[in-house]
C-alpha cells in the first residue's frame, strides 16, 4: 500500500496518516477479540483510499464489528451515541446522573449552590455515604472537539 493511500481526513479537516494502532485501541476498548480486531483492521486497510474521512473508517469498522457481535458494536458506538444527545449538554447531564444513580448515588441535576461571593450552577450533585460529589459536565457534540 503506498503512502498516499494511507492519508486520511480527520473531522477537523486535517490530513494525517492512517493509524491501525488507533483503530486497534478503539476496538479493544469496546471489548472485541484479538482475532476479530485483526480481521477488521485488515478489511479497513483494504478499503482505504486517499483522503478517506475518519467518519467513513468508523462506519466501516462499526459495520464489520456489528457482524461479529452486536453488544460489542454498541459499546464501540457509545461515543457517537453520546454526541447525538445534543446540541445542548443537559441530556448528557441527565444521562450521567442516571449512571451515578445506577451506582447507588442520590443525585440532583442543575442545582444552584451559594458560593462565597456568587451563586453557582452545578451540573450534577451526587451523594453516597460519605462521598459528596459536585460535577461540572463538559459536553461536545462535534467530533473535532474531542482529543482522541
Amino acid at each position: 500500500m503506498n503512502n498516499i493511500v494511507n492519508i486520511i481526513t480527520k473531522a477537523s479537516g486535517a490530513q494525517v496518516p492512517f493509524s491501525s494502532e488507533k483503530l486497534r485501541t478503539s476496538l479493544q476498548r469496546s471489548g472485541a477479540k484479538d482475532e476479530d480486531i485483526h480481521s477488521i483492521i485488515t478489511e479497513v486497510k483494504n478499503q482505504l483510499y486517499p483522503g478517506i474521512p475518519t467518519k467513513k473508517i468508523y462506519k466501516l469498522a462499526f459495520g464489520l464489528l456489528k457482524k461479529v457481535s452486536k453488544p460489542i458494536a454498541a459499546r464501540y458506538r457509545l461515543k457517537n451515541a453520546i454526541m447525538e444527545l445534543g446540541p445542548s449538554g443537559f441530556p448528557f447531564e441527565k444521562y450521567f446522573s442516571e449512571i451515578l444513580k445506577h451506582q447507588g448515588y442520590a443525585v440532583k441535576v442543575g442545582e444552584i449552590v451559594a458560593g462565597h461571593c456568587v451563586k453557582h450552577e452545578i451540573d450534577v450533585i451526587a451523594e453516597k455515604g460519605n462521598d459528596y460529589l459536585m460535577i461540572e459536565c463538559k459536553y461536545h457534540n462535534l467530533p473535532a472537539s474531542h482529543a482522541m
